[in-house]
Formats: C-alpha cells, structure tokens, sequence
C-alpha cells in the first residue's frame, strides 16, 4: 500500500517510471511512500527523500543498498566522459567509505 493516498495518486505514473530506472540501476529506494516524489514543471519525477548507500540493522552485517555491478554498467554506458568519469570517482568514493565503516563496525 502506498503512503500518501489519493491526493498524490497525480504522481503515479512517473513515479513508476522513475522507480523502474532506478531498480534498473540496481538501487534500492523508499518507493513506498509518495511524499518522497516530486515534479518539476517539465513532469520530471524527483526522489526528495535521502537515499542511503547502505544499511544496517540490529545484528545484521552491513550491506550495500545497490548492486554495484549493475550501477557501473549504468555508468559505462553513458555518453558524456566528464560525466561518467565523475560517476565512477563518487562511487568509488561511497565503496571506501562503506570498507571503512563496515571495518569499524565489524572490528
């Protein structure tokens, strides 16, 4: 059941759209709850919400919240070199940091 009722169901089809490409990207998000989405004036839906690179939960070891296979074969395949060499330095950035917390965390 979605949160955010009727009122937002105007959201619906490109908040579909938009969920679709990022699980196609291998991310997870909150699609759950329509106050995370927004549009623009030209009808792009928008993800408002904090979007963590990964999770942990009580005992459970820390895991990543994307499948990074699947995000750098997104990123290979876009056009613009400044633009995909700038994606993979942020991603690279995000998995040392998630080695260095999960080594704090797990000891």
């Amino acid at each position: 059941m979605l949160r955010g009722g009727g009122e937002m169901s105007f959201l619906l089809p490109a908040k579909n759209l938009f969920c679709a490409d990022i699980e196609n990207a291998g991310i997870e998000i909150d699609s759950y709850n329509l106050y995370n989405f927004g549009l623009d004036t030209e009808g792009n839906c928008w993800y408002l919400d904090t979007c963590a690179p990964w999770y942990k939960y009580r005992q459970e070891p820390i895991r990543l919240l994307f499948d990074e296979d699947l995000l750098r074969g997104k990123i290979d395949i876009l056009e613009d070199e400044k633009q995909r060499s700038e994606m993979n330095h942020f991603l690279d950035k995000i998995l040392e940091l998630f080695k260095s917390t999960r080594k704090s965390i797990e000891g």
